[in-house]
């Protein structure tokens, strides 16, 4: 007993810990990305009991990428759609300030100021689209050289 036991307890603390190295390296690989890498797990090593997990995530990570996309592509199109009645508003804004009338002559300019606001706001839309677009990670795979191009 003095024996067996300590010799059982290190051999079920190397057996466990066998078991659940894969999980762990599954966990490191998770805690190395950053918040924009979103390319799938290699599921290769992982057990078959941990198989479903790492499609999950992939699955995830799939999803979160195409919010991500649609969140830049309505940001883009929203920026682009708000261009033209703002355009529209000011042009309206210069007829007034330029009329004979008195009343209408005198609100063009907070009309003018808040044009500029939002253009500008619009401007940085646009920007932070573009800034969005470019910053997304292109997805690189590994390439056998040994198989032939998919046509």
């Amino acid at each position: 007993m003095l024996f067996g036991v300590p010799l059982l307890g290190v051999l079920v603390w190397l057996i466990v810990g066998a078991a659940v190295r894969p999980l762990a390296h599954l966990g490191h690989e998770v805690s190395r990305r950053g918040p924009a890498d979103l390319h799938p797990l290699a599921d290769g090593g992982a057990p078959d009991g941990d198989q479903p997990l790492v499609e999950r995530l992939n699955a995830l990570f799939a999803r979160i990428g195409d919010s991500m996309q649609a969140e830049r592509r309505f940001t883009s199109h929203a920026a682009h759609e708000l261009r033209t009645p703002i355009a529209a508003i000011r042009a309206q804004a210069e007829v007034a300030r330029d009329t004979r009338d008195p009343a209408r002559a005198a609100c063009p300019g907070p009309r003018h100021r808040g044009c500029d606001r939002a253009a500008r706001l619009v401007d940085q839309m646009l920007l932070l689209a573009r800034i969005d677009e470019r910053a997304v990670p292109s997805v690189r795979r590994r390439l056998d050289s040994t198989t032939p191009p998919r046509a």
